[in-house]
């Protein structure tokens, strides 16, 4: 496989992006959780994307220990999108003009308390899980045609 170039490696972030956010509207309409909170999409999309830029490489090798690799990058970039997420959310209740103090204190453990959101709203919600699984594919399979 060729080394990525920029457009591809923007191609799977946004990929992943959309995954992100695809996950975060299952998530309201499955859990009823942030339900009518653009911010919380918001933040997931931005989140997914950086996190889908960084670990684009992982995506689109051959075989099954490329399939896995796709997997195991997708995982990654859930974990990682959803750190990311939860640190923007500062960001994204102030530019909506709302006390941006409040959030920043809690914005480490808060880094944590993301993904293990994310992921426990995956294994509960099968719907969730499956926008999940669509986005690790898509991301694959772009790559594998890129």
């Amino acid at each position: 496989m060729h080394k990525m170039t920029v457009d591809q490696r923007f191609s799977i972030g946004l990929v992943i992006g959309a995954a992100g956010a695809g996950v975060a509207l299952t998530i309201q309409a499955t859990t009823g959780t942030f339900s009518g909170e653009a911010g919380f999409v918001r933040v997931a999309s931005a989140g997914a994307l950086l996190s889908g830029l960084a670990l684009a490489e992982g995506f689109g090798r051959p075989g099954w220990v490329g399939l896995i690799r796709s997997v195991l990058s997708f995982a990654g970039a859930t974990v990682f999108g959803a750190m990311i997420s939860v640190m923007l959310l500062p960001v994204d209740q102030f530019l909506s003009e709302m006390d941006p103090f409040d959030p920043l204190r809690d914005a480490l453990s808060a880094a944590v308390v993301g993904p293990l959101f994310v992921l426990g709203s995956i294994a509960e919600e099968v719907a969730v899980l499956g926008i999940w699984t669509v986005g690790a594919g898509a991301a694959h399979l772009l790559r594998r045609t890129l």
